[in-house]
């Protein structure tokens, strides 16, 4: 696990990055640490060099204190 924001962001996000042959898969977890719902949130990745996105994050609700 890699993390992503700072602990008292009100997002918090952590990554997990697998390899399967010539695949990278980036699994994230985002928390919603307001006391409130958080709608249309999604999460921007920037690739270096050769590296393209394949599949784009969709876009998530977070229910207040929630994963």
């Amino acid at each position: 696990m890699y993390q992503l924001t700072g602990y008292s962001d009100d997002i918090y996000a952590e990554g997990h990055l697998e390899i399967q042959h010539y695949d990278l898969i980036l699994t994230c977890t985002l928390v919603n640490r307001t006391p409130k719902t958080l709608s249309n949130v999604y999460l921007d990745l920037l690739t270096l060099g050769s590296l393209k996105i394949i599949q784009k994050p969709t876009v998530v609700n977070l229910a207040a204190n929630s994963i």
